[in-house]
C-alpha cells in the first residue's frame, strides 16, 4: 500500500516512461479565485474535481513553480516522480484483483467491463431491467444506461436520475453507480420497501457519460489525469469540460474557460458536446424527474443548488432536508462525513454545471463527490471501492425512499441520544412538502415504546408556527432504549413518516442525571 500526504498517481496501463518527465505533484496553497486562474492559463493543472480554496494538488513544471516563487505563493512538492508511482500503483491494483476482496469491486474497470456488467444485469433480472444507449461520443462509443422499474404501466412514476463520469479520471464515480444498480435489483427480490418503491418509482442510471475521455484515462499513450472529453479543436488541445456545457448559467465567469487547453474549457457553446446532448435528451424523455445525483470525485461533499451563484434555491427546506438525510445515511454506513452545502459555501462557484440544468427544469438535483477527502485524491486505493460503494448506495436509497415521501422532516437542534430520567426531552421539528401539497397540521404524531417488544403509544404533536413543531419525548426508566417515530399527513390524506420504512429512532436514558 502506497502512502501519500496529498495524491496518489495511477493507472492501469503504464504510460511511456517520458510523459512526466519534468512535471511534479504540488501542493498549493490557493488564496482566491483569481490566483487559481493565473495558475490555470500558466499552464497547472489542477487535480481538484471543483476549484476550492486552501491546499489544492496540481501538476506543475518547473517554470510554474518558479513563478509561484515569485508571487510569494506557499506550496509544498509532493511527487517529483510520477512514472514510478504510477508504476507501484499498478502493482497494487494487481494486487487487488489477486485477492479478489470485494469481487468485481475489488478493482476499477474500463468501459467495455462496465457495459458487460450492465448487460448481466439485464439477462439477470428482465422483469424490472432495460438497457439503452444514450448516445454517441466524438470517437463514436456508445453511452450505456439501464432502467430499472416494477413490471406494469409506468406512465405517472416519478423518475430519478444518477450518472458518473463526466470527468474522465474520477473512477471511482463509476463504480459506484454500478454498485447501486446490483443493490436495487437485489433489493427486488429481498426488501419489501424496494419492491413497493420501484412499483411508485422509475430509476435511470448512466455510469459513464464520458466513454472517451474514461477509455483515454486507461490507455497506452494516455493520460490517467484526463478530465474532459476527447473534441478535437482543430490541433489546439483537445477536450471540453462537460460539466461546463450546460447551457444554465454557460459562459459565465466562475470556474470557467473559453482556452481550449484549459481543464474547465466550457466548448463553443452550451450543449455543443454530443455527450451533454444525450444526457440532455435523455433527460428530456423523463417527464417525472423528481431528483438527481451527478456522481464525482473527490472531496466527501453532497454539493446542493446553486453552484453557479448564491442565490436560494426553489424549495429550500426540502433540498437541505434530502441533502442532511444523505449524509446522515452515509455516515451510518462506515462513519464517514459527507458535508452538505452549496458550492458557495463549501468551494467556488462554478458555471454551466449538470445538476443546475436540473434544477432549473423543477428537480432535486446534487452533486456527490466522493471518498477521499483529500489524499490520495482521484487514485482512491482499491481496498476503498467497496465501503465508498456500500455508503454510497445508502444515500441513493436515502433519495428513493425521500421522493417517495409526500412530507420532508428535518431537525434543527439534531434527534435526542439520551433523557433524563424523569424528564421530557424537548426538540424542534420542521416539515416541508416535497411536492408543493399542503399538510395537515393537526395530523403529526408521536409513536413510542420502551424496550423492543410491544405496542407503540401513539400521542400528538402540537404545531409551534408554520411547518414546525415541537416534539416533547418522554423518558423511561434508567438504561432503557426508548424506540420511536413521526408520522404526519398532508390533507389530501397522504401519511409521511420519518424515518421511512420500517426504520425507528432510538434514545437510551441515562443512568446519572446531569444538572
Amino acid at each position: 500500500m502506497l502512502l501519500l500526504n496529498t495524491i496518489l498517481l495511477t493507472s492501469s496501463i503504464l504510460f511511456s516512461a517520458s510523459q512526466y518527465d519534468g512535471i511534479s505533484v504540488v501542493n498549493v496553497h490557493i488564496e482566491s479565485p483569481e490566483q487559481l486562474e493565473l495558475l490555470r492559463d500558466f499552464g497547472a493543472k489542477s487535480l481538484a474535481c471543483f476549484d476550492h480554496s486552501g491546499e489544492t494538488s496540481m501538476l506543475l513544471d518547473e517554470e510554474a513553480i518558479r513563478l509561484l516563487k515569485k508571487l510569494g505563493v506557499t506550496f509544498k512538492i509532493v511527487e517529483s516522480n510520477i512514472d514510478r508511482r504510477l508504476k507501484l500503483f499498478e502493482e497494487e491494483r494487481a494486487l487487488a484483483r489477486s485477492r479478489g476482496l470485494g469481487g468485481w469491486y475489488s478493482d476499477f474497470k474500463t468501459w467495455p467491463e462496465v457495459n458487460a456488467k450492465l448487460s448481466s444485469f439485464a439477462i439477470a433480472a428482465p422483469e424490472i431491467t432495460t438497457t439503452f444507449i444514450a448516445g454517441q461520443t466524438h470517437e463514436g462509443r456508445d453511452i450505456h444506461g439501464i432502467r430499472i422499474t416494477a413490471p406494469g404501466d409506468t406512465t405517472g412514476r416519478k423518475q430519478i436520475l444518477f450518472n458518473g463520469c463526466q470527468h474522465a479520471r474520477e473512477w471511482v464515480a463509476v463504480m459506484v453507480p454500478v454498485y447501486a444498480i446490483e443493490k436495487i435489483i437485489e433489493a427486488w427480490n429481498t426488501d419489501p420497501s424496494m419492491q413497493s418503491y420501484l412499483e411508485s418509482t422509475e430509476i435511470i442510471v448512466v455510469p459513464i457519460v464520458n466513454p472517451d475521455g474514461y477509455e483515454f484515462t486507461y490507455a497506452n499513450g494516455g493520460d490517467r489525469f484526463w478530465r474532459k472529453n476527447r473534441r478535437n479543436n482543430s490541433g489546439s488541445c483537445e477536450g471540453v469540460d462537460l460539466n461546463r456545457n450546460w447551457s444554465f448559467a454557460w459562459g459565465g465567469g466562475d470556474s470557467t474557460s473559453t482556452n481550449t487547453c484549459s481543464d474547465i474549457y466550457i466548448g463553443p457553446n452550451a450543449f455543443s458536446e454530443p455527450e451533454t446532448q444525450a444526457m440532455r435528451d435523455l433527460v428530456n424523455t423523463l417527464p417525472n424527474l423528481v431528483a438527481h445525483v451527478d456522481f464525482h470525485s473527490y472531496s466527501q461533499l453532497i454539493l446542493e443548488p446553486w453552484a453557479s451563484s448564491n442565490d436560494t434555491p426553489p424549495r429550500v427546506t426540502v433540498v437541505k432536508a434530502l441533502s442532511a438525510a444523505m449524509s446522515d445515511a452515509i455516515a451510518s454506513v462506515h462513519g464517514e462525513s459527507y458535508v452538505a452545502g452549496t458550492g458557495g459555501d463549501l468551494l467556488y462557484l462554478a458555471d454551466g454545471v449538470f445538476p443546475d440544468w436540473v434544477t432549473d427544469r423543477g428537480a432535486l438535483s446534487y452533486t456527490i463527490e466522493l471518498r477521499p477527502t483529500g489524499s490520495p485524491g482521484f487514485d482512491l486505493p482499491p481496498s476503498e471501492i467497496l465501503p465508498t460503494c456500500e455508503e454510497s448506495f445508502a444515500a441513493v436509497k436515502t433519495m428513493i425512499e425521500f421522493v417517495n415521501q409526500p412530507i420532508a422532516f428535518s431537525f434543527p437542534n439534531g434527534l435526542p441520544e439520551f433523557v433524563n430520567p424523569g424528564e421530557l426531552s424537548v426538540f424542534p421539528m420542521v416539515v416541508s412538502s416535497v411536492f408543493n401539497e399542503s399538510i395537515d397540521m393537526n395530523s403529526a404524531k408521536l409513536h413510542l415504546r420502551y424496550g423492543n417488544i410491544g405496542e407503540y403509544a401513539q400521542s400528538s404533536v402540537s404545531s409551534n408556527g408554520p411547518n414546525s413543531f415541537l416534539v416533547e419525548l418522554p423518558s423511561s426508566s434508567c438504561g432503557l432504549v426508548g424506540e420511536y417515530w413521526f408520522t404526519v399527513s398532508t390533507s389530501a390524506g397522504q401519511v409521511a413518516r420519518y424515518p421511512g420504512g420500517s426504520e425507528v429512532l432510538q434514545t437510551t436514558a441515562s443512568s446519572v442525571v446531569y444538572t
